[in-house]
């Protein structure tokens, strides 16, 4: 079986005419990824406010501005299925369980999150592709590039408290 890396990066993927423009595993594909965004956009947002509450300035308005990029990458989801014409209502999101007042363990779990988030948009980019709807594939390409940021981004935090430790490091969030 291929990767789905191998999958994303095929040159010579062959469309497939499907009714009403896309498969419906595409649009349940964007579902899922309108409610895996709510839920980080949900998750980050309180974690901000608590690592703010803490002292934590620089990393809570940092998150701060993660659970607005998390939002934007709702919206653009859920005008796929407006284009869809899709009811996506409700939107279920269920928050996973966080530990408070443990960096590294915030920013592993927003690890793991964003990790998810990437393998849904790449999921999402195949099938459409799969399905001969590259607008979709298009639309979501951008997505799993700020996944692949946040992946970075979150593995260059934790680098740096195993580089300097978890004092040095929170020291520098103040």
């Amino acid at each position: 079986m291929q990767s789905i890396n191998d999958l994303i990066n095929k040159q010579n993927t062959k469309a497939v005419n499907v009714v009403e423009y896309s498969a419906p595993s595409v649009i349940d594909l964007i579902k899922n990824s309108v409610n895996i965004h709510w839920q980080q956009t949900t998750e980050l947002a309180g974690q901000s406010v608590h690592l703010k509450r803490w002292g934590y300035n620089k990393l809570g308005d940092l998150f701060s501005e993660y659970a607005k990029e998390e939002h934007e990458h709702a919206k653009i989801a859920m005008h796929r299925l407006e284009f869809f014409d899709v009811d996506y209502q409700p939107i279920v999101v269920t928050p996973r369980v966080w530990k408070r007042h443990d960096v590294k363990a915030i920013i592993e779990f927003n690890l793991e999150g964003v990790k998810l988030a990437g393998q849904t948009e790449k999921e999402v980019i195949i099938v459409a592709r799969s399905a001969g709807d590259e607008m979709t594939a298009q639309t979501f390409i951008p997505l799993l590039k700020g996944s692949d940021d946040g992946i970075e981004e979150f593995e260059r935090m934790l680098r740096l408290i195993e580089d300097m430790g978890i004092d040095n490091f929170l020291t520098l969030q103040v």
